[in-house]
C-alpha cells in the first residue's frame, strides 16, 4: 500500500510540475528526432526531412549513425533551413560508443555556421566557418603540450584556421560520456546530451551527460562575431574517424526561439522501456543489425578492394608475363631467324658451289659436246665441203684442160698455118726472114710452155 501511494504522489508531483511549466515553443523545421520514416524517392533510403545527409552517414529507423566504429569514416547532416532568429536554445541528443576498450575516437561536433556544407579537417566540416561549434572528443592527446578537454567550444569569423583556433586557450569541460558497448549493462537507451542558450554573444553550454536530467554547467563563453551572422547560420552535426574509431550516432535536436526555453526544455521524461518489452528489442535489435550492416559492408568493401587490389595484381602480372614472353619470343624469334639466316647462308653457299659445280660440270659436259659436235661438224662440213670442191675443182680442171687443150690446140693450128703461110710466102718471097721467123716460133713454144706451167700450179692450190 505505501509503496503505491508514493508512486501516486510521484506521478501527480510530475503532473504538477508539467502543468505549471510554461508552454515552449519548438522549432520543427530545424530539429529532428526519431522515428527518422521518411524515405529519399531518388535511391529510396530513410532520410530526415528538411536536411541533408553526407558521406557515410545512415539514417535509421530510431538514430542516425554519422559513423560506424571504422577507422577512416566521415558522415554528415545538415539542415537545409536558416535559423532566421537573433537568439535561441536547444538540446542535442547523441551517444558516442564502441567496442574498443582503450583506444577509441575520435570526435562529433555541433555546428551553427553560415552557408552550406563543405567537407573540411574540422571533424568532417570546413575550418574557415563563420560561426561557432561545440566539439565532443573523447581521445585525449596532449601531444605538444596541448591540453584537452571533452566539450570544447571553437569559434571563427571565416578567418582563422583550424591551427588558429586550436592554439588559444580552450573553451569547454570534460565529461565522461563515451559508453562501452562490450559492458553487460550497455543499452541502446544509453545517450548524452547537452543544452545550448545563445544571446547578444553570449553561449552557455549545459551537460546531462548520462541522459539522466542531471545538468551540469558545461562552460559559458562570450564570442566576437559579426552582427546579424545567426539570422542566416544553419545547423549540422558533423563526426568522423582517423586511426581510432567510434560509433557516432545522433539521436534528436531540438531548437527553441528564445534562450529562456532552455530552462523547461532540458527536462523531459528519461525513463527508458523496461527490458523485453517490444520498444526495447526494437530498438536493440536495429542497434545490432546496423553493426552487422556496417560489418558486412566493410567486409564486402574490404573483400572488393582486395578483389580489386588481385586484378590490378593479375593485370601487372599478366603484363609481367606478356612482357616476359614477349621478350622471351623476340629472344627466340632473333634466335631462330640468326639460325635461320645461318642456315639459309650455308644452305645458299652449299647451293653456289653445287650451282658452280653444276655450271662446270654443264660447262664441261657441253663443251665435251660441242666441241664433240663442232668436229663432227667441221668433218662432215670438210667432207662435204672437200667431196664438192674435189668434184668442182676436177670439173673445173677438165674445163680447164679442155678449154687450154681447145685453145692451145686452135693457137697450134692457127700458128701453124700463119707459119705455114709466112714461110711459104718468105721462101717465095726472100731467104732472108727465116731466122726471125725461127725466132717467133721458139718464144710461141716458150709461151706456150710456161703457160701450161702456170695451169699445173693453179690446179694444185685449187686442191689445197
Amino acid at each position: 500500500f505505501f509503496r503505491n501511494t508514493m508512486s501516486s504522489l510521484h506521478t501527480l508531483v510530475v503532473l504538477l510540475l508539467f502543468i505549471t511549466q510554461p508552454i515552449v515553443c519548438r522549432l520543427s523545421k530545424l530539429g529532428f528526432s526519431a522515428p527518422f520514416n521518411a524515405v529519399d524517392g531518388f535511391n529510396g533510403a530513410r532520410t530526415i526531412t528538411d536536411w541533408s545527409v553526407n558521406g557515410d552517414a545512415q539514417v535509421l529507423q530510431n538514430f542516425v549513425r554519422l559513423t560506424p566504429d571504422r577507422q577512416t569514416k566521415r558522415g554528415s547532416i545538415w539542415s537545409n533551413n536558416v535559423l532566421e532568429m537573433d537568439q535561441f536554445s536547444a538540446i542535442f541528443k547523441f551517444r558516442m560508443s564502441g567496442q574498443a576498450k582503450v583506444l577509441f575516437g575520435e570526435g562529433l561536433a555541433l555546428w551553427f555556421s553560415q552557408g552550406p556544407f563543405e567537407s573540411g579537417p574540422l571533424h568532417g566540416y570546413l575550418d574557415t566557418f563563420t560561426g561557432f561549434g561545440v566539439i565532443f572528443n573523447n581521445f585525449r592527446n596532449e601531444e605538444g603540450g596541448k591540453g584537452h578537454q571533452d566539450v570544447q567550444v571553437v569559434v571563427n569569423d571565416g578567418t582563422k584556421t583550424a591551427e588558429e583556433m586550436m592554439s588559444g586557450p580552450i573553451v569547454g569541460c570534460d565529461a565522461s560520456m563515451r559508453y562501452h558497448e562490450e559492458r553487460a549493462d550497455f543499452s541502446v537507451f544509453n545517450a548524452t546530451r547537452i543544452s545550448l542558450s545563445y544571446k547578444d554573444g553570449s553561449l552557455t553550454v549545459g551537460m546531462d551527460a548520462h541522459n539522466k536530467n542531471d545538468w551540469v554547467e558545461c562552460v559559458t563563453t562570450h564570442m566576437q562575431l559579426p552582427g546579424g551572422w545567426l539570422y542566416n547560420a544553419k545547423v549540422g552535426v558533423t563526426a568522423s574517424t582517423g586511426a581510432l574509431a567510434d560509433n557516432h550516432d545522433v539521436l534528436s535536436l531540438k531548437i527553441f526561439p528564445f534562450a529562456e526555453d532552455i530552462q523547461t526544455a532540458g527536462i523531459e521524461d528519461v525513463s527508458t522501456p523496461d527490458q523485453g518489452t517490444l520498444e526495447h528489442l526494437v530498438q536493440h535489435l536495429e542497434h545490432q543489425l546496423a553493426a552487422v550492416q556496417d560489418s558486412l559492408s566493410s567486409n564486402i568493401k574490404r573483400l572488393q578492394e582486395q578483389e580489386s587490389k588481385s586484378q590490378e595484381r593479375i593485370v601487372k602480372l599478366e603484363g609481367a608475363l606478356s612482357s616476359k614472353l614477349e621478350h622471351s619470343m623476340e629472344s627466340r624469334i632473333k634466335s631462330l631467324e640468326s639460325l635461320n639466316l645461318k642456315n639459309l647462308r650455308d644452305q645458299e653457299e652449299q647451293a653456289e658451289d653445287r650451282i658452280s659445280k653444276l655450271e662446270v660440270t654443264l660447262n664441261s659436259q657441253v663443251h665435251s659436246q660441242l666441241e664433240r659436235r663442232l668436229t663432227d661438224l667441221r668433218v662432215a662440213v670438210d667432207r662435204a665441203t672437200s667431196e664438192k670442191t674435189e668434184l668442182r675443182i676436177a670439173e673445173l680442171e677438165k674445163l680447164l684442160e679442155d678449154s687450154v687443150e681447145a685453145r692451145l690446140f686452135r693457137l697450134e693450128e692457127l700458128l701453124k698455118t700463119q707459119i705455114e703461110e709466112h714461110v711459104d710466102h718468105v721462101e717465095g718471097s726472100s731467104q732472108s726472114y727465116r731466122l726471125p721467123l725461127l725466132g717467133l716460133a721458139i718464144i710461141v713454144g716458150i709461151t706456150v710452155v710456161w703457160m701450161y706451167f702456170k695451169f699445173r700450179t693453179l690446179k694444185q692450190k685449187c686442191k689445197l
